[in-house]
């Protein structure tokens, strides 16, 4: 599952995309399915399911001790950005991480995830 934060709060990744602009839906917990883009709480018929093959890059976030979402990071401080979700749970397991502890964060204009200024994919 990937999403993204906001406000402090992961928004799951609905798998659908607004019809009106073609943009990602969100579940939003207090809002249900939303478009950020159209500022908006979607109903089944504002939506379609999203291309099968949208993979977008992700970065990794997990919850620190404040109960704040983290970002890991290379040894320069940058967030690490992956080209999909299945490279980077691929990375997890094979550092025998848990999944279950990890947030896929998609790497987009709404996300506080963002690319590296220098495009290096780790």
């Amino acid at each position: 599952m990937s999403g993204i934060i906001i406000e402090k709060k992961f928004c799951e990744n609905s798998d659908l995309v607004c019809k009106c602009c073609n943009s990602p839906v969100w579940e939003i917990e207090s809002r249900g399915n939303f478009c950020f883009v159209c500022n908006r709480i979607l109903d089944d018929s504002d939506t379609e399911t999203q291309n099968q093959f949208y993979f977008p890059r992700v970065g990794i976030a997990y919850l620190n001790h404040n109960n704040e979402y983290e970002y890991l990071k290379d040894k320069t401080g940058k967030t690490i950005i992956f080209e999909n979700q299945v490279l980077a749970e691929s990375s997890l397991i094979t550092h025998k991480m848990n999944l279950e502890n990890f947030y896929f964060i998609e790497v987009n204009s709404l996300s506080n995830c963002k690319d590296n200024k220098d495009g290096r994919q780790l």
